[in-house]
């Protein structure tokens, strides 16, 4: 018979032990990085992500991430993030919807932050 291995038993890799996560508007270590027990990321499993790589300092195809990131978000209706200029209706006509820069700035930094440690 074969073991089961589960991810809660995955082997803990010592570069995550400063990593810095961005919560609420805010860069923070992982042991700050929490959430309330009402968020429906944590109650209903809602969410999105991205894995994005970093090769010789630079990320590999950082507006593609992007992009699905925000088109995931937008698919299980993650609505009132402001990661769009334009929320829904909102949209003017003939209008293309585009990324918040705030948001990709945000998303930019937090990045930064890590890799900056990384290299």
């Amino acid at each position: 018979m074969t073991d089961h291995v589960t991810t809660h038993q995955a082997e803990e890799d010592r570069r995550n032990e400063d990593i810095l996560i961005y919560v609420d508007g805010q860069i923070v270590p992982k042991a700050q990085a929490t959430v309330s027990v009402y968020d429906s990321g944590f109650m209903l499993g809602d969410g999105v992500w991205e894995g994005i790589r970093l090769y010789n300092g630079k990320w590999a195809f950082l507006d593609q991430h992007i992009e699905r990131l925000f088109e995931a978000a937008k698919a299980i209706a993650m609505h009132g993030l402001g990661l769009y200029i334009y929320a829904g209706e909102d949209l003017p006509e003939g209008e293309k919807q585009e990324p918040n820069p705030e948001v990709l700035a945000q998303i930019a930094a937090c990045a930064d932050a890590d890799a900056l440690k990384a290299l």
